[in-house]
């Protein structure tokens, strides 16, 4: 799975042109996107600093991601899991509500094993019941574990859903107590772990990646100061706890909309390329104009000749000095003769007045018009700044 999803991306890297009608395809990792949606929403005070160490963790329905963020350059870390997404407890909880309604004989025995079957080979048989744990799951985790304690009763509404291969009757109510069991029931795909716990372990073995690479490049990979939660998982209470507990130094947050960063994120993206896009397009054109080009030139016949007449009275000059010093014999041959004239002349031509003040006359004559030039451009960014922020 895990190659299958690197030749994916990859493929379409590679490739830019393989679907019709869409060209320049351009790959942003949602992690990527979730660390824009931050930055341009002042969400993360921390990324001012360019020496910041950030940690973004995506946990999503299917995968939890995760990309370590040091001196503005993003690099994934391969411990993201394939399997530790979200879906899992909704099929925890759909596991514990089968079973709840078989035990009570309120449908045929064998539905549990049913679901098992049908989770292996065929989860299109499950859509509607998995679908169903889902919405009770967000609906759950958007109030405080406390409104659940404290109500005494069921956590939701039920929900009729038609089970099985013949579409039998399930009535699916979902209980405090429900959520609490399915977050601490072993998982097959997890190893064996709960949720809690796997999700635990993948933190610890980053945490410890991180700082043997650290000790490892001389302090070139710190440990996050900041640790930004995203995707729909980062709502449920416990992940939150559980960082802090394994990265205790780190500020962790999470947005109350974490759900929807990505998606922003890669809306801000698109809208960014296209602000450069066109910046560049105006500010190519300006470089490329006749008018740049014609204010370069203005006066460079003038001023090559008289930086000619300069370099050739400076290496006449030299020219002299060392014929009458290979003469007098102070310089043994030609050779030596040649290497002193070039050394002699290319010291004066260094730090010589004349031709400083030639060259600053030319620049000085420019200057008005290359700054209008300037000024224009500072006005295009002006302005495609203010059509992005607004």
């Amino acid at each position: 799975m895990k190659r299958y999803v690197g030749n994916t991306r990859r493929f379409f890297v590679r490739q830019p042109t393989v679907i019709d009608g869409v060209v320049d395809i351009r790959v942003i990792p949602e992690s990527r996107a979730a660390l824009v949606e931050a930055k341009e929403t002042n969400a993360m005070a921390a990324m001012d600093r360019p020496d910041s160490a950030i940690l973004i963790i995506d946990i999503g329905s299917s995968t939890t991601d995760y990309t370590y963020v040091w001196n503005l350059r993003a690099s994934p870390f391969d411990e993201g899991s394939l399997e530790l997404g979200c879906s899992k407890i909704d099929e925890m909880l759909a596991r514990s509500a089968i079973a709840s309604e078989e035990e009570e004989g309120k449908i045929d025995s064998g539905s549990l094993q049913f679901f098992d079957d049908s989770l292996d080979n065929d989860q299109n048989r499950l859509a509607e019941i998995l679908y169903e744990c889902r919405m009770q799951k967000e609906k759950f985790f958007s109030k405080d574990k406390n409104y659940w304690e404290k109500s005494g009763k069921k956590a939701m509404r039920p929900s009729l859903i038609a089970f099985g291969l013949d579409k039998q009757e399930l009535r699916l109510q979902l209980s405090f107590g429900q959520f609490q069991a399915a977050l601490d029931q072993p998982i097959k795909s997890l190893k064996d772990k709960n949720w809690k716990d796997a999700y635990k372990e993948e933190l610890q073995i980053l945490y410890d990646k991180i700082q043997k690479k650290n000790q490892k490049n001389a302090g070139e990979y710190p440990l996050p100061d900041v640790i930004l939660l995203v995707g729909g998982g980062a709502r449920m209470p416990f992940v939150e706890d559980i960082t802090k507990s394994i990265f205790k130094d780190a500020d962790v947050l999470f947005d109350p909309v974490c759900q929807f960063y990505v998606s922003r994120g890669l809306a801000r993206c698109g809208a960014i390329d296209d602000s450069v896009g066109d910046f560049l397009i105006d500010i190519v054109g300006i470089i490329n104009s006749e008018r740049l080009e014609n204010i370069l030139n203005e006066g460079i016949p003038d001023t090559s000749q008289q930086l000619a007449e300069r370099f050739f009275a400076i290496f006449e000059e030299k020219a002299v000095a060392g014929y009458n010093s290979w003469r007098n014999g102070r310089i043994a041959t030609i050779k030596d003769l040649e290497n002193n004239i070039r050394s002699e002349f290319d010291k004066q031509r260094e730090y010589d007045s004349e031709i400083q003040s030639i060259v600053n006359k030319w620049s000085s004559s420019i200057q008005e018009e290359i700054s209008a030039l300037a000024k224009k451009c500072v006005w295009i960014i002006h302005c495609q700044l203010r059509k992005y922020l607004t």
